[in-house]
């Protein structure tokens, strides 16, 4: 899908606003129960890893698993997609061997989905990829490393899914936006299926969508930037307009946004 400032700049249910950042205790408690685990951990799309290590910005993983006890997680399809796919292309090898580096030391753990989440997978396909229609042709809005990582969220009860693909995130956070964009894409009216949308949300309702963008956040609050010294605050804005600029689906408004609240916490 054709990715415009126009739809990037658009008001939607994001993570600007300040309930829908990460609490301020997530990743603060090092206890490693199940259900601490399961509220500490974050599933991540192969966007996010990708636009990190084209950032430049791949130790913000390592710093987050040391520092605030996050744990960070893939589905093996994701690991296709940003290492071994990759891999056969020089112009992305240099990327794909940092993120397979991030795998070999633990710092992103890459599981297998069971045989009952490979179905549920499937499940989550039928519904969103039959969800928006030109003329009675569905528009296929999820792919598979997407669809493995909603899986597993859902599966998994992981709270935490980090994507910074703009497509799948619209769809939960306000998927009429996704219909106007999808409408001014396709150039004509787009048919919906309410009874599929309407079951994703009430799946998907207690999830919690982040992007690079807000891990960097998290990183910032923990310390990440500390070593930049009086610099720091600039650091932490030189870095989201970074990530913005290598695909992370973040407007020049939020990131105004998402500085105010950065430094009015510091307060």
């Amino acid at each position: 899908m054709h990715q415009n400032e126009s739809f990037d700049n658009k008001s939607h249910h994001g993570f600007m606003n300040k309930n829908h950042l990460p609490q301020s205790n997530f990743g603060s408690n090092n206890s490693t129960s199940g259900k601490e685990l399961k509220r500490k951990t974050v599933i991540c799309d192969s966007s996010v890893l990708v636009c990190l290590s084209n950032s430049a910005l791949m130790s913000v993983i390592d710093f987050l698993v040391e520092k605030a006890k996050i744990r960070f997680v893939i589905p093996y399809e994701v690991y296709q997609e940003c290492i071994l796919h990759p891999d056969q292309i020089k112009a992305h090898a240099w990327s794909s061997i940092k993120i397979k580096q991030m795998t070999v030391k633990g710092s992103v753990e890459v599981v297998n989905l069971t045989d009952e989440e490979k179905k549920l997978s499937d499940y989550i396909y039928n519904l969103g990829n039959n969800s928006f229609f030109s003329g009675s042709i569905p528009i296929t809005l999820f792919h598979k490393g997407e669809l493995e990582v909603l899986a597993l969220a859902l599966s998994r009860d992981y709270k935490y899914i980090a994507i910074d693909e703009r497509t799948t995130r619209v769809f939960f956070e306000d998927y009429r936006l996704l219909l106007k964009h999808l409408e001014h894409e396709f150039s004509t009216r787009i048919n919906v299926s309410s009874r599929n949308i309407n079951e994703l949300l009430s799946l998907f309702g207690s999830k919690v969508f982040l992007r690079s963008s807000e891990l960097l956040y998290i990183a910032y609050k923990k310390g990440y930037f500390n070593s930049f010294r009086d610099d720091r605050d600039k650091a932490l804005e030189y870095s989201l307009y970074a990530v913005k600029y290598r695909g992370c689906s973040i407007s020049f408004k939020e990131i105004s946004e998402l500085i105010k609240i950065a430094f009015d916490n510091q307060k």
